[in-house]
């Protein structure tokens, strides 16, 4: 495929996630292109400063390619409101910049996410995530999975161990990696509580269905903070459930942020083709407060370009539904032109060409031959023949 015909396979997907988002009710914003460096200096989050694209503005302050979308909403977002009193949902699909890989890498990706601000609760997270697996089934992606995890649970365990930070910092590879022999190794060598450890152990080895894994976690008995964060997650699924999501809901406790700023429960999404998420989001409640503002919210972001990579050898490109081709024998250019023009205020996409080039180009939804036998409509269903110019006209007003 072609770098013109993966643009139109771009712009689809744009298309079908933009009316995913819309059918939540999420309003569409865009934010700056520059933003000032000390906005992401400031901030705690899993964007290395290296990796940031910096310039100079004329008067010497030091600004940055957009490499992140929701610190800027909530900003703004903070400026008007200290306190949330109502529900704002937004979502884009704009460009962020990053330099994450080798000189010669794509620094530019395109990223469409939604923001939910001023709701935390099972009934936000889980609406959140349905509208995740909603977008990829519009995608007609197969094997869609949503891993969610709340690394507060785990967090919470590991501060009681008195770690140092190369320690902390350890441990935590060890549980990403599951790798259970060289964690219990650690533990042992840390000379970590029995309980604890075991706590630790059974929490980065569970992993699958949310009944398979809340029935390993209910034994741990750890403390009341621990229960309350299972029964949360218990309540998000049972939510998904009714809309439909079960299938595609993984639990895995083991997730730890890769976000700083997030903090409560976390997920990414898989889809089949794909060895690497294309879903990342979560629970952002304390971000306003960098702001000085109070913003509980939650949002993802889909990476664009994957999917796309992943579906343009297998996407037909389908003509518009009010597309047309209309095509003039020499006779008839100044009635194609007419009748194009009279077409296009009742909103059709309409092209015009030569009779001889019909075959060539004829890939709208409707195809309209302008010829002296005869004016004709033609349809993948049906055709129209020996119609008049007039008679052309009051077909498509009829289906406008």
């Amino acid at each position: 495929m072609n770098s013109l015909e993966r643009t139109e396979v771009h712009e689809q997907v744009v298309e079908k996630v933009s009316q995913r988002f819309e059918a939540y009710g999420y309003h569409k914003v865009r934010t700056p292109a520059f933003e000032a460096y000390d906005l992401y200096s400031k901030i705690d989050s899993s964007i290395p400063r290296r990796d940031m694209i910096k310039v100079i503005d004329p008067t010497g302050e030091v600004l940055v390619l957009r490499p992140d979308v929701t610190i800027p909403i909530t900003k703004e977002l903070s400026h008007v409101y200290g306190r949330l009193t109502s529900e704002r949902r937004y979502y884009y699909i704009q460009e962020v910049f990053r330099q994450t890989g080798p000189n010669l890498s794509p620094i530019e990706h395109t990223q469409a996410g939604v923001e939910f601000f001023g709701c935390s609760s099972p009934e936000a997270d889980a609406e959140t995530i349905a509208l995740a697996v909603r977008t990829l089934k519009d995608l007609q992606f197969a094997g869609i999975k949503i891993e969610i995890g709340y690394p507060a649970l785990l967090d919470s365990l590991i501060e009681q161990m008195n770690m140092d930070s190369r320690q902390n910092s350890q441990l935590r590879q060890l549980i990403l990696s599951k790798n259970v022999a060289e964690l219990q190794g650690l533990l042992r060598e840390l000379k970590i509580d029995g309980q604890l450890a075991a706590a630790v152990e059974t929490i980065t080895q569970v992993y699958g269905r949310p009944e398979h894994v809340a029935a390993k976690l209910a034994g741990l008995g750890l403390n009341s903070y621990i229960d309350g964060i299972v029964e949360y997650i218990q309540e998000v699924c049972r939510l998904l459930e009714i809309y439909g999501c079960k299938e595609e809901i993984i639990l895995d406790f083991s997730l730890l942020n890769n976000m700083d700023y997030y903090s409560g429960l976390i997920f990414q999404g898989y889809v089949e083709g794909i060895g690497r998420p294309v879903v990342m989001g979560g629970r952002y409640d304390k971000l306003g407060e960098a702001f000085e503002a109070d913003l509980p919210a939650i949002g993802f972001a889909i990476e664009i370009k994957p999917i796309v990579e992943s579906i343009e050898g297998k996407m037909i490109v389908a003509p518009a539904s009010r597309s047309v081709g209309i095509y003039y024998g020499r006779a008839e250019l100044e009635e194609a032109i007419v009748l194009a023009e009279q077409l296009r205020d009742w909103h059709y996409q309409v092209v015009i060409s030569p009779l001889q080039n019909q075959e060539k180009n004829d890939s709208s939804a409707y195809t309209v031959l302008l010829q002296k036998e005869g004016n004709a409509i033609l349809t993948n269903e049906e055709s129209h023949q020996s119609l008049t110019t007039a008679e052309v006209g009051m077909f498509f007003e009829k289906e406008a």
